[in-house]
Formats: structure tokens, C-alpha cells, sequence
């Protein structure tokens, strides 16, 4: 009565909880639609003692498509493997090894490579609408599910206590069974890493809390229109590139360290190409090649000699080759409106054979730097035997040296925006000048810096390449060294405090018995 007389009714009409004894309905939709436009109805799934509630509403509304896209991915297997070796055996590099043009070498280098990979590693289709089943549903645990639903639907054919209690017996065995599987894969999955892993230890977190609603972006509304495909594509482009914009100061270098001594990029050979090469971690990420590390690491030892000669031509002459100087980037949404260009992080994706020759640059880097004592003692970030947790421990000990000696500890905490995008170039080359990078290197880390370019691609639409004028490479191996240097001098502006820096994040640390000095110090 009360729902009549106000116009509303139950569409539900079989009883929705059901006992070898009863069958009542519980469960309610309860609506003031038409109900000749309305589908309802219960359905049979022993989930738990109340049965699941539909129902459909003809609205005449037009829906959204959502078959999601085929997925187009290479057929990286163990077979296709021993084809894309058995292809690059059979390839001439003679004149890949004549080339003393470093341009000109790598592009004879990766047509040929390219060529053998394509021919290797085939495209196919996938069909993406079927949902996959959790990694830890076994053949046998199906059939379990399977049986557990015809034990229900044969016990509401017959309303028999005995199939009611056979059923609820089956179930609570399956539920635990279900329980112990789950706990089981990712008590493995954790046991493949330690705690001496973090990377890994908060991949494998991330896989369990992870928000599905946070992956992928296929569209956004800007200025109250929506954009998608190679148009948002461009979109985010122009917004990363412009993010990291930064102005010159001819004044900066009066307060830079100077060195007289002058580095000198010792040639490589096979055996650090090939060290450095497989201490590279694999990835599935494709880089702008269209290349994949791990099938390349499996026939390294076939184009030792081709990288050898490459990289040594890279360090003589003073130019890095500009198809290593493409990055692809790709979006991850960090929180916030899914709207907002800004509240969306560039992951980038490097050119696979760029990372070697920064490891081998990078070496040689750190060794002249460490040699002659150039850089901070203040500074824990990217540096061997350095981490978070010596820095917190430094940290720690000048709070206790305080309080032991009866002064106040006063700590400022810095977190630069955008630091690593916003690097001037210039003036990055100018300071590496005053550390003895001078001549050839220079050349080198001038030629990395200033001809680089990149993409934004979401899904299968790539933008528009644009020139990156500004900052050092975000996923490279030299960016973070480049970056430490070019902050290395900031421990020369403030004397009497003390400084603990991890890359970008800087600690300021002011010490006096006196309240008022420490807050002057602290405003200064």
C-alpha cells in the first residue's frame, strides 16, 4: 500500500531466499518506471544464501561502445626467438664495421637489426573482450566452481535438505580452497623478491591494491569538447614539452667548482659492451624502434662487434646519434581530475641501445668526478654506497650531536618542482666546462642534451615529434648524474648550514641553543 500509493512498485517477483523449508522474497527493486519497458528477475548463483537481483531499463538511451579494440602485440615466444637468430646469423655487417660516420653506422646497424627483428617477431591480433581469470583460478578449482553451482541449482529443483546441506558442505570447502590459492600465489610472488628489493617488493603491491579505473586513458574533455586519438596525443605533448621551459643566468658560474684536470672517455671493447648490455633490466616496453631488449640480449654475442665499433665512434667523436635521442612517452594518470593534463605523469621510453653507451659514459663520469673529489659529500642520491637510508642516518646523528649538546635542531625540507625538466642546458655545459669536462666530452654530453626529441603515444596513436629544449632525459642512465652536477654547487650558497640532498629532495639543517637565532637563520 504505501508503495502504490505513492506511485512505486516491486519488480522482483520470486522469492529471493530460499531454504529446504521457505521461500521468501527479500530482496527488493523498487522503481516508478513503466513497467512494460522494464526486465527483472533473479538469478541462480549460490553465492551466498540470497539469490543476485536484475533488472534492465529500455530507456532508449544511446550507449557508448565498449568492445574494447583488439589488442596488436609481436609474437615473442621461444620459437620466434630461434628464428631471430637464425636471421641475424645470416647478415653481412661488413659495411656497418667500414662506417666511421656515427649516424651513418647506426642507421646501416639498426636497418639491418630491424630488418631481422620484423621477419622474427610477427604481429598479432588479440581479442581483449574476454575477461582472463584470476592467475590463482586452476583447471581443477573451475571445476569446482562448476560443481558448486549445480549443487545449487539441483537443491532449488528439489528443496531437499540433504542436497542444501551438501551444497553449503561443497561451498565453505571451495571458499577456503579459493582462499588458500590466492594467499598461496602471492605469498610465492613475494618470495621471488626481498625486502632488499624495494622496485620490485612495490611492483608486486602495486598488482594487488591497483585501482583498475587508473589504467589507460583513451579520451579527455577539454574546454568542453572531447579529445582523443592522435589529437590528445599532441595534446600532452605540447603540455610536457612546455612544462620544463627554463632561462639562462650568465651570473650562476661565479659560484661554481672548478677543476684543472680534463677527462678523457677511454674506448670501450667487447667485453665491457657486453657486461654493461646484460646488466640492463628487461623490459617489455617497446622502445621508438619498435625494439624489445630481451630478444636483442639473446643474440648480443652475434652484434658484439657491430655495438663495439658503434659506442667507440660515439666516444671519439664527440656526437650521439640522433635516432638515439627519440624518446616515446606514454601516460600514467597520478590522481585528481582525469581532465587536467597536469595531474598525468610522462613515462619515458628510451631507445634500447642508448642505455649501454650512457652506462659506459656514466662510468667514466663518476670515476673523474670521485677522483678529484668534485662532487658534495651532501649529496646521497645516485651515488655507489649512498641511499635514503644513509642519508636518514646522517640526519639522525646531527639531531642527536644537538641534543647531546644541548642546541636546537631547525630542519626547512625542499622538494623542487620539476627539477630534472627544468635544467638549463646551457648553463649544465657550462659547469661541466669548469669541472674539466672540456673538448670531445663536452662535445658528447652537449650533442646528448640538445638534439633531443620525443612522442607521446596513447595506444595506437603517436603525436607529433617535438624538440626538447630544456632539462636532462627522464628513464636515463646519465640524466641523474647530469642532474647532481648541475645541483652540486648549491651547498656554497648557505655556510653555516648543514645540507642532505637524494637528488632533487633537499634537507636544510640549522643548529643554536637559542629559539629566535634558529628561526632568524631559518627566514634568512
Amino acid at each position: 500500500v504505501l508503495l502504490t500509493s505513492n506511485s512505486f512498485c516491486n519488480v522482483i517477483i520470486p522469492p529471493t531466499r530460499i531454504t529446504s523449508s521457505s521461500s521468501t522474497l527479500i530482496d527488493l527493486f523498487v522503481t516508478n518506471h513503466d513497467e512494460s519497458n522494464i526486465t527483472a528477475g533473479v538469478l541462480s548463483y549460490g553465492l551466498s544464501d540470497h539469490l543476485p537481483i536484475f533488472m534492465f531499463v529500455n530507456q532508449n538511451i544511446p550507449l557508448k561502445e565498449t568492445t574494447r579494440p583488439p589488442l596488436i602485440l609481436q609474437d615473442i615466444s621461444s620459437e620466434t626467438h630461434k628464428k631471430f637468430r637464425e636471421n641475424i646469423i645470416t647478415v653481412d655487417w661488413s659495411h656497418v664495421l667500414r662506417s666511421n660516420d656515427v649516424n651513418e653506422c647506426y642507421d646501416l646497424f639498426l636497418n639491418e637489426l630491424k630488418r631481422a627483428y620484423c621477419t622474427a617477431f610477427p604481429y598479432k591480433t588479440i581479442n581483449v573482450n574476454k575477461k582472463s581469470r584470476k592467475p590463482w583460478i586452476s583447471r581443477l578449482l573451475l571445476k569446482q566452481i562448476k560443481k558448486r553451482n549445480f549443487l545449487y541449482d539441483s537443491f532449488l529443483k528439489t528443496r531437499d535438505e540433504v542436497q542444501l546441506r551438501e551444497f553449503k558442505k561443497f561451498r565453505n570447502f571451495l571458499n577456503t580452497q579459493l582462499k588458500r590459492a590466492k594467499q598461496r600465489y602471492f605469498a610465492a610472488k613475494f618470495d621471488e623478491c626481498c625486502f632488499r628489493q624495494p622496485e620490485i617488493m612495490w611492483k608486486r603491491l602495486n598488482s594487488v591494491m591497483r585501482n583498475p579505473n587508473q589504467d589507460g586513458i583513451e579520451s579527455m574533455t577539454i574546454n568542453n569538447r572531447e579529445v582523443s586519438g592522435t589529437e590528445l596525443s599532441n595534446k600532452f605533448n605540447d603540455y610536457f614539452v612546455s612544462v620544463g621551459n627554463s632561462t639562462y643566468n650568465s651570473t650562476a658560474i661565479n659560484n661554481f667548482t672548478t677543476c684543472n684536470e680534463t677527462i678523457f672517455l677511454n674506448p670501450t671493447d667487447e667485453g665491457e659492451v657486453f657486461s654493461t648490455f646484460m646488466n640492463i633490466k628487461n623490459s617489455r616496453s617497446h622502445d621508438c624502434e619498435d625494439l624489445q631488449i630481451g630478444p636483442v640480449k639473446f643474440v648480443l654475442d652475434l652484434i658484439l662487434p657491430c655495438l663495439t665499433h658503434l659506442y667507440n665512434l660515439i666516444l671519439s667523436s664527440g656526437i650521439f646519434p640522433k635516432r638515439m635521442q627519440v624518446a616515446k612517452v606514454s601516460v600514467l594518470y597520478k590522481g585528481g581530475d582525469r581532465n587536467d593534463l597536469s595531474n598525468y605523469r610522462p613515462i619515458s621510453i628510451l631507445p634500447i641501445f642508448s642505455k649501454p653507451i650512457e652506462k659506459i659514459m656514466c662510468s667514466r663520469l663518476y670515476n673523474f668526478l670521485g677522483k678529484y673529489s668534485l662532487l658534495t659529500e651532501s649529496q646521497f642520491g645516485f651515488r655507489k654506497h649512498r641511499s635514503t637510508e644513509t642519508a636518514l642516518l646522517v640526519q639522525k646523528e646531527l639531531i642527536l650531536e644537538n641534543f647531546e649538546n644541548k642546541l636546537l635542531t631547525l630542519g626547512i625540507f625542499i622538494d623542487f618542482s620539476k627539477a630534472f625538466d627544468r635544467i638549463n642546458h646551457k648553463t649544465l655545459l657550462d659547469k661541466l666546462k669548469c669541472y674539466g669536462i672540456r673538448g670531445i666530452p663536452l662535445s658528447l654530453l652537449a650533442s646528448y642534451l640538445q638534439y633531443r626529441h620525443q612522442y607521446v603515444q596513447i595506444g595506437n596513436s603517436p603525436s607529433n615529434m617535438q624538440r626538447i629544449s630544456s632539462g636532462v632525459p627522464q628513464g636515463s642512465i646519465l640524466g641523474p648524474l647530469l642532474f647532481i652536477i648541475y645541483v652540486n654547487d648549491i651547498t656554497n650558497i648557505e655556510t653555516s648550514a648543514k645540507l642532505i640532498m637524494y637528488a632533487d629532495d633537499t634537507s636544510i639543517f640549522f643548529s643554536d641553543s637559542r629559539e629566535d637565532i634558529l628561526t632568524s637563520k631559518g627566514n634568512y
